[in-house]
């Protein structure tokens, strides 16, 4: 009797949850226009629903949205680095000296792998990279998508899936989704340029970015997105000044020049 209970109670929360969204709905069309405008409705989210956009906060899996207006303020160059601000569970380290994985960064979610995160653009899957991530850092024996190669100027909104959904999407997306929406229509142009380096000098880093939107003839529109970012090197190695040899060691008293070397 418990049981039967606590299940028609879970079956009554869903349909006032539903009962509630048609009633916010509804009351739209007795607003008058000016009213309209004021409007601020929820984010909605395409992924984790058959039925198409829904409300983020009335979905039954957990789904983040990430607006364009909060890239921007976020002060991230790279789509990696966008992810881990917002998103928890989202890891992309910086590596180093590991060949070719120093430039199509490996990420995770949920801390698996990065071949089971699926990652849509707007709506349609992106192929992973062809490169085979043989290194000694996480993810290995893995290939994933290189998120980095999608400029930012280029993104609406990133809605993050983060539950398993293989059943609705494939054994790849078991850690789970990331759908990047583009955009789209009677987007405004835009370009930036930013540029900076260390306090030491060195590590100069440029990058200038280009959204051109050009509306075209019956509802059409042209959209093209550009990206370059140049980084320079740095270096903070030295001599290492520490005892390298046992207490009394002859080798002790060579001079600095043989150490070097």
């Amino acid at each position: 009797m418990i049981r039967n209970m606590f299940l028609i109670f879970s079956f009554t929360a869903a349909v006032f949850a539903q009962n509630d969204e048609i009633k916010q709905s509804s009351e739209f069309y007795d607003k008058p226009l000016d009213k309209l405008l004021e409007v601020e409705t929820e984010q909605k989210a395409d992924i984790g629903s058959r039925g198409g956009d829904r409300d983020s906060t009335l979905s039954e899996v957990p789904i983040d949205v990430i607006t364009a207006k909060e890239i921007r303020s976020s002060g991230a160059t790279e789509l990696t680095r966008v992810l881990e601000k917002f998103i928890a569970g989202f890891n992309a380290p910086r590596t180093s000296i590991t060949d070719g994985s120093d430039h199509s960064k490996i990420f995770t979610l949920r801390g698996l792998s990065p071949d089971q995160v699926l990652v849509l653009i707007n709506g349609k899957r992106v192929h992973q990279s062809s490169l085979m991530n043989v290194n000694g850092t996480i993810g290995m024996g893995t290939s994933g998508v290189d998120l980095n190669t999608i400029p930012l100027t280029a993104v609406e909104r990133i809605e993050v899936l983060r539950d398993g959904a293989a059943a609705q999407y494939g054994s790849d997306a078991i850690a789970g989704v990331i759908n990047i929406i583009l955009k789209g229509y009677a987007q405004e142009s835009e370009a930036s340029v930013m540029y900076g380096k260390t306090s030491k000098g060195d590590g100069a880093f440029k990058q200038s970015d280009l959204f051109l939107s050009l509306p075209l003839e019956y509802d059409g529109f042209f959209n093209l997105s550009a990206e370059f970012r140049d980084r320079s090197k740095t270096n903070r190695a030295g001599v290492d000044d520490r005892v390298q040899y046992p207490e009394g060691d002859a080798r002790n008293s060579l001079p600095s020049i043989l150490l070097i070397k």
